[in-house]
This record gives C-alpha cells, structure tokens and sequence, in this order.
C-alpha cells in the first residue's frame, strides 16, 4: 500500500474506509450562520445582525455522534491547519467532543523502513523508478508536524488524540 500510487485517497486511506464501520458518517461538513444581538440599557435599544455562511466549508473525514476522525497519510502538512480549525468549528458549535487525527508516526520516517521499500509502484502494479521514501518529504503530514501545531494550540480548545501509524504496524508482503 505504502508503494502504490495515492491521489485524492492513496490505498491507506481507501483501506482505512473499509474498516470504518457503516454507523460513521462519512465526510461531514458544518455550516453555520451568526445570529448577533447587541443590547444596551440606556436607552434600551436593541440591534440584531445576522451573517450568512459565518462557518461553511469545514468539512471532516468520519464523523460519528460527537467524535469527529481525519485521516492524513501523506498530504501537505498545510492540512493539519485545516482539520484542526475544523475540529474547532464543530467544537465550538457543540457538534463534537472529541476530534481524531490518524497520521504517520514518526518512527516511518526516522528508521530505514521507507528505504527499505525500494521503488515506487506504477498505477499498473509494474515497478517504477523514483524511490518510495521521495515522496514522504519533510512537508508532508507526520507525527511532529502534527503535535507542533496541538502544542501552538491551533485545535481551538478541542480535544484531539493524535494516532501515529508506526512502522512496525506494516507488515511485509
């Protein structure tokens, strides 16, 4: 799985959605407006506003009651930003408790192990040429790059548990 080619679900992912029972719901999406009311007492007056589309777009992978699960295998470590914001905004709506971040574990890029798998596959299954370690680079998704942003506190106050995938985890074939 680790040699054949991603996309926008590489073979980890995929597999990772066949375990995902069916009572998960699968790419939720929160979108809230903002319903705003300014009251003073002298005179009483009161001024309301509401902003349309105040949270929209922030989407997460898995989603079941209140526990929110992204997968980041090998994305841009850009997209931790993203899932953790989202965490947040499903945080602070109370539409979870919980968000879950499954990524690499450190140990996958600090042993041989990536080195070790030789070459890339083709879309065909044939061997390519470029090495498989070439496309786990030092900004894609990781443990480190993971809790360097729980550690600023870019989650908004929501409780994530961060699962880093270890080498050991892979099994050879």
């Amino acid at each position: 799985m680790v040699r054949r080619p991603g996309g926008s679900k590489g073979p980890i992912v995929e597999h990772i959605d066949e375990c995902i029972g069916s009572s998960w719901r699968r790419e939720a999406r929160i979108s809230a407006d903002l319903h705003v009311e300014i009251k003073t007492k002298k005179p009483p007056l009161t001024d309301q506003y509401k902003k349309p589309g105040f949270l929209d777009g922030h989407q997460i992978d898995y989603l079941f009651e209140k526990v929110a699960l992204d997968v980041e295998w090998n994305s841009k470590d850009q997209t931790f930003d993203r899932d953790l914001y989202a965490f947040s905004a499903f945080y602070q709506a109370d539409a979870i408790d919980l968000g879950i971040i499954l990524t690499r574990g450190c140990s996958v890029d600090e042993t041989d192990f990536l080195r070790k798998l030789g070459n890339v596959l083709n879309k065909d299954g044939s061997e390519g040429t470029e090495a498989v370690f070439k496309k786990f680079g030092a900004s894609t998704t990781k443990m480190e790059k993971l809790l360097y942003r729980l550690e600023a506190g870019r989650n908004g106050g929501c409780p994530v548990l961060a699962v880093g995938i270890k080498a050991e985890a892979f099994l050879d074939e």
